[in-house]
């Protein structure tokens, strides 16, 4: 019997369903990503990254995700959550870096648009810092933007 082989770009799409949709609705309901779902995402990530993507050239991979994040911290220190740079690192095990960086580059479009829509139509104005955006929506929509624009391109 032929072995089924599955793209490695649509089993990145799964599992952003899988994951992403429940951080998206707890992050916007509560304004807090869990840590239960963290943590499994990043179990997960793992045993993908060890079984499908380890290598010398993926580990410094890893190792400039892991700095792009820290910086991502320092610049916007007290506007993003710390679960969201986590959900940033976590996904930099999954996808490969020129993916990762346009994952992040659209989550930065799709965050401003958010941001945008409610200064714009709602009553809802953001003062920075004193009300709270939930972010997990856009890094959910970029890095799925991502993982189809790879999955077609590739």
């Amino acid at each position: 019997m032929p072995a089924i082989v599955v793209n490695d770009n649509v089993v990145r799409i799964v599992i952003l369903i899988i994951f992403g949709l429940p951080i998206t609705i707890i992050d916007i309901k509560r304004h807090i990503i869990s840590p239960i779902y963290t943590i499994t995402f990043m179990v997960i990530g793992g045993a993908y990254f060890l079984h499908y993507r380890l290598s010398y050239d993926q580990g410094i991979q890893l190792v400039i995700v892991m700095l792009i994040t820290i910086v991502y911290h320092l610049i916007l220190r007290n506007n993003i959550g710390g679960g969201d740079l986590k959900l940033f690192a976590i996904l930099g095990l999954y996808f490969y870096l020129d993916i990762w960086l346009i994952g992040v580059i659209l989550t930065g479009i799709f965050g401003l648009a958010i941001f945008l829509f409610l200064q714009i139509f709602t009553d809802r104005k953001i003062v920075v810092a004193k009300n709270k955006v939930a972010f997990a929506p856009a890094i959910f929509v970029g890095f799925f933007s991502s993982a189809v624009l790879a999955f077609v391109v590739r």
